[in-house]
């Protein structure tokens, strides 16, 4: 699924709102649902509504957003924990690609190769570890948390959460990460000197 372009404006909170919201809107009236990935089964969609649509800020923070127009590509969003302020987000959808002429020579889509698939994992895994290495860990949270929604069966993305957490002193949460980490990866024994360390 390809991103064509995504405007992201954070706007000040006004006075009277008491619940921040995230408003979704794009070019054509798009269906919008929510992407899970449970660890060992498979993607879970559920449908929020039409754009132009108004969310809870606190109940889609953290999740992967599909937004899929009549004849458009399906429009991947993670919607990033940000500030108590409203947030409007504008996509532009694109439309979906029409048959290829078989008298055009083929061309390789990526989105399906697996090589292609563990780079896109692996580039978001080292930005999440640099945010680590100097101590935004906001950030390193954020960034493990898009690896995860990419495939919730690895245990790198994990970890580095809950580093992130534990140095933010959010002690139960990295608990939780690590655990999980853990049971991804049991031969790991390096989580576990992670783990014994902790108060």
């Amino acid at each position: 699924m390809r991103i064509l372009a995504l405007i992201l404006s954070l706007a000040s909170a006004l006075g009277g709102c008491t619940t921040p919201s995230v408003t979704l809107s794009s070019d054509q009236p798009a269906e919008v649902a929510s992407l899970t990935f449970p660890v060992g089964g498979p993607p879970k969609r559920e449908s929020l509504g039409k754009t132009p649509l108004t969310l809870e800020k606190a109940k889609v923070e953290g999740l992967m957003l599909e937004i899929k127009g009549t004849d458009t590509k399906p429009f991947v969003l993670y919607v990033p924990r940000t500030d108590s302020a409203d947030n409007e987000i504008k996509v532009e959808l694109e439309k979906a690609v029409t048959p290829q002429d078989p008298s055009q020579p083929a061309t390789k889509s990526t989105e399906s190769d697996p090589t292609q698939v563990i780079n896109r994992i692996m580039r978001v895994i080292f930005k999440s570890t640099q945010a680590l290495y100097e101590n935004d860990n906001a950030s390193a949270i954020e960034l493990a948390d898009q690896a995860i929604a990419m495939n919730p069966n690895i245990a790198g993305p994990q970890i580095i959460k809950g580093l992130a957490e534990l140095n933010s002193g959010r002690t139960q949460e990295a608990k939780a990460s690590l655990a999980k980490a853990k049971a991804l990866d049991p031969e790991n024994t390096d989580i576990d000197e992670i783990v014994r360390g902790l108060p």
